[in-house]
This record gives structure tokens, C-alpha cells and sequence, in this order.
């Protein structure tokens, strides 16, 4: 055994030294690393590093500010887009009111000229059912006049004016009464009138009936209507007072003698429609 470490001790030292060789060497190598480079190439690396990092900065800040100025374009884009779209909503909101108001115009206007077309035609027709009247009243009154007996010759000149005084009130009175059935048709004729302007009011009870006291002037002008009984129902009440005054002038006679039985004209008023005289 001790043989054997005699025979490898000279092994052994050389390995030693052979280790101890390279750490120094190491050592060496480290120290020159450490304090044999030149002082000034540490600045250098200092501010490259330095700049690098000014330049990161700069490129940072710039796609900040880009992505902020695209920011506020895409914002000046959607307030420029809701700009136009509230322009847009407010010019089709006033074409529409403006056609709105044309329409309703234009229906006013055909409405105004259709009620004046209806009151036209009412008059023409209810002039000439009262110059159809006024003739059939001439009619009636020669035929009546035709029918009257002759006077006798007088003997003396108080009979022949006491005759021609009597003859005269005859003709008068004949004159001024009216034949009951042309009166009729008089008061058929402007309660026809009246009727054609009537709106009858729809839901309203059946048993009730109002009575209106209508003033009339020659040449048939109402004058005034006067509700003379309620029905107590102002709906029927002032539908009639309307249909009244719409059918103005009423086709009464012409004739002032013959026309005094209607200067008051009394109508009863019923919700279905019917107007009866009195």
C-alpha cells in the first residue's frame, strides 16, 4: 500500500501544480477584464444606452399623440354623422308638418267648397220651390177670383157705392187670406228647407222634443230663433237652432199680404229627423 502512493506521488504533485496553473491563470484573466479595458469606452456604452432610451420615449410619445389625433377624428366623424342625421331628422320633420298643413288646407278648401256648393244647390232649390209656390198661389188666386159672382147693376147711387164698397172688402179679404192648402205647401217647403240643413245628432233619446219660435223677414230672412221649449238636451237644441239658420232665407210668399201668417213660424223638433209645424 505505501508502495503504491510512493509510485503515484509524483503524479499527484503535478496535478496539483497543473490546477493551481489554471486558477491563476483565471485570476488573471479576471483582473484584466476588470482594470485593463480603456475608461472611455464606459461613457460610450452610458450614453448609447442613454440615447436608446430618449428615442423609445420619442417613438412612445409620438404613437400616443397619433393614436390621440385619431381618436378625436374618429369623435369629429361621429358628431359630424349625428349632426347631419339630427339636420336630416328635422328637415323631413318639417316637410312632413309642411305637407301636414297643405293637406289640411287643401281639405278645409274642398270642404268650404263643398258646403258652399251645398248651400247653392239648397237655395236654387228652394227658390224655385218658392217661385213654384208663388205661382201655384197666383194660380189658385185668379181661379178664385174667376169664381166670384158678378155684382148687380145698383137702381140708385147710394146702392151702386154701398155695392162697390162690399165688392171691394170682398176682393180685399179674398185677396189677403191665403188657400189653406197652398199655406200647407208653404210650410211643406220650409220645413223641407230647414231639414236639408239639418245634422241630426245620432244616439240621443227618442221622447224628447224641443220648440223653436222663428222670426222671419220678407223676402224670408231669419231674423231670430228662439227656443221656445228645451228638449234638455243642448245637442238637439242647438242642431236645430243651426239647421235654422243655415236654410235662411226660408221660401215664404212674397206677397207682404200674403206673407204676414208666416212672419213667426213655430217648428216642434224630434231626434229622428222629423220637423212638425206648431
Amino acid at each position: 500500500m505505501t508502495n503504491e502512493i510512493d509510485i503515484n506521488k509524483p503524479y499527484f504533485i503535478g496535478s496539483c501544480i497543473l490546477h493551481a496553473v489554471i486558477l491563476l491563470g483565471l485570476i488573471f484573466s479576471i483582473s484584466l477584464s476588470g482594470s485593463g479595458m480603456p475608461s472611455a469606452s464606459q461613457p460610450n456604452i452610458i450614453q448609447a444606452t442613454a440615447v436608446s432610451s430618449s428615442a423609445l420615449q420619442q417613438y412612445q410619445n409620438a404613437i400616443i399623440q397619433k393614436q390621440q389625433a385619431l381618436l378625436a377624428q374618429q369623435q369629429a366623424a361621429q358628431l359630424a354623422a349625428q349632426k347631419a342625421a339630427a339636420q336630416a331628422a328635422a328637415q323631413a320633420a318639417a316637410e312632413k308638418l309642411s305637407a301636414e298643413k297643405a293637406a289640411q288646407a287643401a281639405k278645409q278648401a274642398a270642404q268650404q267648397a263643398a258646403e258652399k256648393a251645398a248651400q247653392q244647390a239648397a237655395a236654387a232649390k228652394a227658390a224655385a220651390m218658392k217661385q213654384s209656390i208663388e205661382q201655384q198661389l197666383k194660380a189658385s188666386m185668379q181661379k178664385q177670383l174667376a169664381h166670384t159672382p158678378a155684382p148687380k147693376v145698383a137702381t140708385s147711387s147710394k146702392n151702386a157705392s154701398t155695392h162697390a164698397a162690399t165688392t171691394s172688402k170682398a176682393t180685399t179679404s179674398t185677396a189677403s187670406s191665403i188657400n189653406p192648402g197652398l199655406a200647407d205647401k208653404y210650410k211643406a217647403a220650409i220645413i223641407q228647407a230647414i231639414s236639408e240643413q239639418w245634422l241630426v245628432p245620432q244616439h240621443l233619446p227618442k221622447n224628447i222634443s224641443c220648440v223653436l219660435d222663428i222670426r222671419v223677414a220678407p223676402g224670408g230672412v231669419v231674423l231670430q230663433v228662439t227656443v221656445k221649449k228645451s228638449s234638455g238636451n243642448p245637442v238637439l237644441d242647438n242642431s236645430a237652432v243651426a239647421a235654422v239658420n243655415k236654410a235662411s232665407p226660408l221660401p215664404v210668399p212674397t206677397d207682404a199680404s200674403l206673407f204676414d201668417a208666416f212672419r213667426t213660424i213655430t217648428l216642434t223638433v224630434r231626434p229622428d229627423g222629423s220637423l212638425l209645424e206648431g
